[in-house]
C-alpha cells in the first residue's frame, strides 16, 4: 500500500482512508487479518497511537474487528461509490442526502462536482477507473455521450439525468422535462385557469433542457392561454423570488463602487444584513457604503456596515483579515438567527421546582426567536416505554454501547444501605435510561422508523431545535432522572457514532436552553449545562484545604457542577496540538470520542433527592480552556437581557478538588472556571461576576465567543446587560451609534427603538 502523507488531513484519517480502500478493492476479504500496528508504525513513520486511532476508527465504522489472538481483521467488506454531479443546489444535497442515509455504514461516498466542465468531468472519471465498486454520475452535457464512459465497467455505472442518446449498455434514471412537463401542467390546470396569461421565464446560457419549450407552448394552445417566453424578469424581484426559493437567511452586500442604494437594498425587516465597502481612492465603495447604511437607517432597516482599515489597490481582490473576521462573525450571528426561524422548543414536563427559567414564556421565543414553545407531558415517556414506541433495533444498539463504555464504568453507590438498588433493579435502570433518551430524541426531531411500525403521528417529532426536561419532582419522586439521557443528548457521539450535540436543558431551564442555544449556533460544538454553584476566594480555599490556588485561578473560582446532565466533550479528553479542546462535531474521532467517554463515570442517583433512581456522569474538566459562559434572563419591563463572561476551565490541584468536591454531591461533574477580569463593575473581581449573575444556571461553550454573542444579540435586539468582551471586538448594526455614544446603553436604547425582531 502507498501512501504519502499530506498536511490537508489529520495522518489517523490519512491512514484509515488507505487501509478503507484497499479494503474496498479487494485487497483484504472479509476474515482477512490486517498489517500489525508495529509494522505499519514502521512502514510509514507513524507513531502506534496513529495507527491505533485509525484502526479504531474503522472499527467505529463497522469495517474492522479486533480479537486478542487475532490481531485486527476485515469484519466488513468496504463498498466506495462515486457520486458525479454537475453542480450544487438544494436539490443535489437533498439527494446526496438520501444516498447517504439509506446506505449501510460499510459504503463510503466520494462527492464530486465537475461544473459542467468537460475537461474537468473527464479528468475525475479517468482518475477514477477502477477504484470505486459503483459509479453514479451526471454528464457534463445534456444530450453529449461521454466516450470517457468507456472507460467504466457498464455493470457498475448508474447514469443521472442523461439526455436522449443510446444508453442501453448502462443502468440509468432520467427525469422527465418534455412530456413529464406538459402532464404536469394538465394536472394543475384548473390552478393556471386563475391567471389571465402564463409567462415562461427561461434564461439565456439556461443548462435546462430547451426541448421542454415545444411543450409548453404546445399546452398554452391546447387550452387556450395567451403565453410569452422570457430570458428575464426584473431583477429585484427575481432576487426576492430567488431568496425565498432558496431558504436565504441574511444578505452581504460586496461592492467596490457606487450603485443606488436606496433602490437596491433589500427591504426584508426579518433578513440580517451586512455592506462592504471596498476601501480604496480608485471606485468609491466607502461612499456607497455610507450611503446605503444612511437609507438601511432611514427606513428602520439596521445593517452591518463592514470598511477595512486599510487602503487596497483597486485589483486587489484579497479580503483584510478585520474584514475577514466581521464578514465571518455577522455570517455566523446571522445563519444562527436563520436557523431558528420557525423551529419549536419542547418543553417535556412543566416547570421544574419553580425555577423561574423553567417558566416558558412564549412571547419571547415568538417574537425574539422566531420560534414557537410546544409541550409533552411527563406522561408520554411512559407510554412510549410501555408501548414499545421506540425503535427496538435502535434500542439494542444503544444498550451495547451503554454496556460497553458507561455501565463498564458504573462508580460508586453512595446511597445509605436501605436505599441502594439490587443489582437487577439497577439493570432494570439503565435499560429504562437508554429508553428514554430515544424517547426524548425521537420527541424532538421524529422518527421515520416508528411510522413504519404503524406509529404514524410519533414519527413526525415537534421540529425541535431546543428542548428541556422538567424531571423534579414529580417525575423523579418515582421514575429514574433524566441525567443519562441529557449529557448523551447534549454530547456530541452515541450509539449511532460522532454527531452534531442536541440543545436539551436540564429541569426544562427554557432560558438556559435558549443560551446553549446560541452558543452552540455560532460554534457547532457541544454545550456545557451548569449550576453557578459556588464562589470560591483564594483565602476560603486555603483555609478549607490548607492550599492555594494557582495560575489563572489565583484570583479566586466559580464552581460550576450539575446533577450529571453536563456534555461528555466537557471531560476536555479531545485535543489539539496537545491542549484539551471541546471541538466542533465533525472534528472529532472516535478515538476522542472514547476517551471522553472513559474518563467518565456513572454513578448511581442519589435517592434522597431522585427518589426513582437513575445514573449521573462524573468527571473533572481539564483545564486549560478558553470558554465563555453566558445567560439570557427575562426582566420584567425590559424584555431580555445577555449575560457574557469570558474566562477559562482552569486546573486547580488535586487535593483541592478532592476537599471541596466532599462538600457537595461527589457523584456530579465539576468545572473550575476563572473568568477573564477588567477591574470594572461586574468584573471588577471573580466575586463580583458571581454575585452579579443572573439565574442559577449558565451555558458554557468552548472558546472566547463573546463578541460572536454580541453581534447575534443585536441581531434578535437583546441587549446584553453584562460583559468583559474588549470593545475593539464588538460588531453592531451601525445605527446603533446614533444612540449615543456609550456602547451598553446605546445597546438598549437601540433594542427598545427597533424592538423584537419579529414583532
Amino acid at each position: 500500500m502507498e501512501l504519502v502523507f499530506t498536511s490537508q488531513m489529520s495522518k489517523v484519517k490519512q491512514l484509515a482512508d488507505a487501509l478503507s480502500h484497499e479494503i474496498s478493492i479487494g485487497e483484504y476479504a472479509p476474515g482477512d487479518p490486517l498489517p500489525s500496528i508495529n509494522g505499519l508504525s514502521r512502514q510509514y513513520g507513524v507513531s502506534r497511537d496513529t495507527v491505533f486511532k485509525a484502526f479504531n476508527e474503522l472499527k467505529m465504522q463497522g469495517i474492522v474487528d479486533s480479537a486478542p489472538t487475532k490481531g485486527y481483521y476485515v469484519s466488513n467488506a468496504v463498498h466506495r461509490i462515486l457520486l458525479l454531479l454537475d453542480t450544487y443546489s438544494p436539490f443535489k444535497y437533498q439527494l446526496h442526502d438520501a444516498i447517504t442515509r439509506n446506505l449501510a455504514a460499510n459504503y463510503k461516498i466520494d462527492l464530486y462536482f465537475h461544473q459542467r466542465s468537460e475537461e474537468l468531468f473527464t479528468k475525475i472519471i479517468r482518475d477514477s477507473v477502477g477504484r470505486y465498486n459503483l459509479y453514479l454520475v451526471m454528464n457534463y452535457q445534456n444530450d453529449v455521450y461521454s466516450e470517457i464512459l468507456d472507460l467504466l465497467d457498464p455493470s457498475k455505472v448508474l447514469l443521472l439525468d442523461f439526455g436522449k442518446f443510446e444508453k442501453e449498455r448502462f443502468a440509468y434514471v432520467c427525469q422527465g422535462f418534455d412530456q413529464t412537463l406538459y402532464d404536469c401542467m394538465v394536472a394543475g390546470l384548473e390552478r393556471f385557469r386563475r391567471y389571465r396569461k402564463i409567462v415562461f421565464v427561461f434564461p439565456e446560457g439556461s443548462e435546462h433542457p430547451i426541448s421542454c419549450i415545444p411543450y409548453f407552448k404546445r399546452f398554452c394552445k391546447d387550452h387556450d392561454f395567451p403565453y410569452s417566453i422570457v430570458s428575464e424578469i426584473d431583477p429585484s424581484a427575481l432576487a426576492a423570488e430567488k431568496f425565498s426559493l432558496h431558504h436565504v437567511g441574511a444578505v452581504v452586500s460586496v461592492t467596490p463602487c457606487w450603485c443606488y442604494g436606496a433602490e437596491t437594498i433589500d427591504m426584508d425587516p426579518l433578513m440580517p444584513k451586512a455592506i462592504w465597502g471596498f476601501n480604496g481612492t480608485e471606485r468609491p465603495g466607502a461612499v456607497y457604503l455610507a450611503s446605503a447604511l444612511a437609507g438601511h437607517n432611514q427606513k428602520g432597516l439596521p445593517a452591518f456596515g463592514i470598511y477595512g482599515r486599510d487602503v487596497q489597490d483597486m485589483g486587489d481582490r484579497t479580503i483584510p483579515e478585520d474584514v475577514r473576521e466581521k464578514l465571518l462573525r455577522f455570517g455566523r450571528a446571522a445563519v444562527a438567527v436563520a436557523q431558528m426561524r420557525g423551529k419549536s422548543y419542547l418543553s417535556i414536563g412543566s416547570v421544574s421546582m419553580g425555577i423561574a427559567g423553567s417558566i416558558p414564556d412564549p412571547g419571547f421565543f415568538q417574537e425574539y426567536l422566531g420560534m414557537r414553545n410546544e409541550y409533552v407531558d411527563a406522561s408520554e415517556i411512559e407510554r412510549r416505554v410501555q408501548l414499545g414506541i421506540y425503535d427496538p433495533e435502535e434500542f439494542r444498539r444503544a444498550m451495547d454501547w451503554t454496556e460497553k463504555y458507561c455501565k463498564k464504568n458504573e462508580g460508586c453507590d453512595y446511597n445509605p444501605a436501605h436505599l441502594v438498588y439490587s443489582r437487577e433493579e439497577k439493570d432494570a435502570i439503565w435499560e429504562y435510561v437508554v429508553k428514554m433518551t430515544l424517547i426524548f430524541r425521537d420527541l424532538m426531531i421524529g422518527n421515520p422508523k416508528l411510522a413504519e411500525m404503524g406509529f404514524e403521528e410519533e414519527a413526525m417529532g415537534h421540529n425541535a431545535i431546543a428542548g428541556g426536561f422538567q424531571g423534579q419532582r414529580q417525575w423523579t419522586d418515582y421514575k429514574p432522572d433524566g441525567d443519562f439521557s441529557e449529557a448523551i443528548l447534549n454530547t456530541s457521539f452515541d450509539w449511532n457514532g460522532i454527531r452534531e450535540a442536541f440543545t436539551f436543558a436540564t429541569e426544562n431551564d427554557t432560558l438556559n436552553g435558549v443560551s446553549m442555544l446560541l452558543m452552540h449556533l455560532v460554534t457547532n460544538r457541544a454545550q456545557m449545562f451548569a449550576d453557578v454553584r459556588t464562589f470560591w476566594s483564594p483565602e476560603a480555599v486555603e483555609r478549607v484545604t490548607g492550599r492555594k490556588l494557582e495560575g489563572r485561578a489565583a484570583d479566586g473560582i466559580i464552581h460550576l457542577i450539575n446533577s450529571g446532565s453536563c456534555c461528555l466533550d466537557a471531560t476536555g479528553r479531545q485535543s489539539e496540538d496537545g491542549r484539551p479542546v471541546m471541538k466542533p462535531f465533525w472534528e472529532i474521532t472516535p478515538a476522542e470520542a472514547e476517551a471522553c467517554l472513559e474518563a467518565t463515570t456513572w454513578h448511581p442517583a442519589s435517592r434522597e433527592y431522585m427518589r426513582g433512581g437513575g445514573y449521573s456522569s462524573c468527571f473533572l474538566t481539564l483545564g486549560d480552556m478558553p470558554v465563555t459562559m453566558c445567560r439570557v434572563n427575562l426582566v420584567k419591563g425590559q424584555g431580555p437581557v445577555l449575560q457574557i463572561a469570558e474566562g477559562w476551565a482552569v486546573n486547580v490541584d488535586r487535593e483541592i478538588f478532592e476537599i471541596i468536591n466532599r462538600r457537595t454531591d461527589k457523584t456530579w461533574p465539576t468545572t473550575w472556571f476563572a473568568p477573564r477580569l477588567t477591574g470594572q463593575g461586574a468584573f471588577r473581581d471573580v466575586y463580583s461576576v458571581m454575585n452579579n449573575w443572573g439565574a442559577n444556571h449558565g451555558a458554557i461553550s468552548y472558546g472566547h465567543i463573546g463578541a460572536d454573542l454580541i453581534t447575534l444579540a443585536s441581531m434578535l435586539r437583546i441587549p446584553v446587560c453584562m460583559h468583559n468582551v474588549d470593545p475593539s471586538e464588538i460588531f453592531r448594526p451601525s445605527a446603533w451609534t446614533a444612540f449615543g455614544t456609550e456602547p451598553e446603553g446605546a445597546d438598549y436604547r437601540a433594542c427598545g427603538n427597533y424592538g423584537p425582531l419579529y414583532k
